[in-house]
């Protein structure tokens, strides 16, 4: 496959990622008065991403240099898949803010091997650009995101946003599972 296929197909999850990240947003005041917690504590499903993206850099950084960089973007998305639907099936808050951290070491995962994926798949003067594209898209998905999560929030329920967010992530991990193994970083014998 071609290079440029390959970025696509990295570019697409990418925006797939955000735009799933981006739904929840609107669920946070919602969430407050389903689990009668403060608008404050609900908020704190961002800081348990947060704490998640943190604790997920290491093990991302070893499972990409171990196995290769597809199979760490796959679990990374495995893991957001994960803790969406334990996000959406949880009936206590604090099951709910494990699950996001889950999310977040499973978004910091798939990011890191993302970008070591697309390093490997340009020339060092195209660097610049493939990472800036990573952040372009990612910030449109962000923005666009939160539109469609205020719709399904309003018309339905905030456990709703999140079983929306796992069929992102489904075909998100599909075109990262496809992605030429050849291409990406070669697994070390550590």
């Amino acid at each position: 496959m071609s290079r440029t296929t390959e970025l696509v197909k990295l570019y697409g999850a990418s925006l797939l990622m955000s735009f799933a990240q981006g739904m929840i947003i609107p669920t946070i005041p919602i969430i407050a008065g389903t689990f009668h917690v403060s608008p404050g504590l609900a908020a704190q499903v961002v800081t348990a991403q947060g704490l998640g993206r943190v604790v997920g850099q290491l093990p991302g950084g070893f499972t990409t240099d171990r196995w290769g960089s597809t199979i760490a973007m796959v679990l990374g998305a495995v893991l957001v898949i994960g803790g969406s639907f334990a996000t959406a099936m949880t009936p206590y808050f604090s099951l709910l803010l494990l699950a996001q951290f889950f999310i977040g070491a499973g978004d910091s995962i798939w990011r890191l091997s993302r970008e070591v994926s697309g390093l490997d798949l340009v020339e060092a003067d195209q660097r610049g650009r493939m990472m800036s594209g990573f952040m372009g898209v990612s910030s449109a998905g962000m923005a666009l995101g939160p539109v469609a999560g205020g719709v399904i929030v309003n018309a339905y329920s905030p456990a709703t946003a999140f079983l929306f967010y796992a069929p992102f992530m489904l075909v998100a991990a599909a075109l990262l599972a496809f992605v030429a193994r050849e291409t990406l970083v070669k697994p070390s014998a550590c």
